[in-house]
């Protein structure tokens, strides 16, 4: 969408289709993780009946809808930066959020082994930074006027 656009010379109109995508992904997405977040140990019981595992995968389940949340808005302000067409800050974006990324597993996992939810909070890192990025590079507008 961002580069029809583009193409189109419709350039002021990138951040409104983004906040509508954005807007639909983040509808979709609430549902789900209300329900999963209202009824963890049931969901959790559709694949094992070990009640102190369902107890104990609750606060994973919890990190893992966060993290969905932050995916469903950075993935599309991320596309954003996609239909751009500058593939060098897409590969710096994805660079520096898998540094991020390491950087995170490393402290929190290796170094302080902390308990399995804060592991997938590097989901989260992940998407943070890239949504941060990309929105960044969107807003800055050096995107703008770019012969492709």
């Amino acid at each position: 969408m961002v580069s029809n656009l583009i193409g189109q010379g419709r350039q002021d109109e990138v951040f409104g289709i983004i906040r509508k995508i954005v807007a639909f992904s983040v509808l979709c997405v609430s549902g789900v993780c209300l329900l999963i977040n209202l009824f963890p140990q049931g969901m959790l019981a559709i694949y094992t009946a070990d009640a102190v595992l369902i107890q104990e995968a609750v606060p994973s389940v919890r990190m893992l809808t966060l993290s969905i949340l932050t995916t469903a808005v950075a993935s599309v302000v991320f596309s954003g930066v996609t239909g751009t067409g500058n593939t060098r800050v897409n590969l710096l974006i994805e660079f520096v959020a898998v540094v991020f990324y390491l950087i995170y597993c490393e402290v929190v996992i290796e170094k302080w082994q902390k308990p399995l939810h804060w592991a997938w909070g590097s989901e989260f890192i992940y998407w943070l930074t890239v949504l941060v990025l990309a929105f960044w590079y969107l807003k800055s507008g050096k995107w703008k006027g770019r012969q492709l």
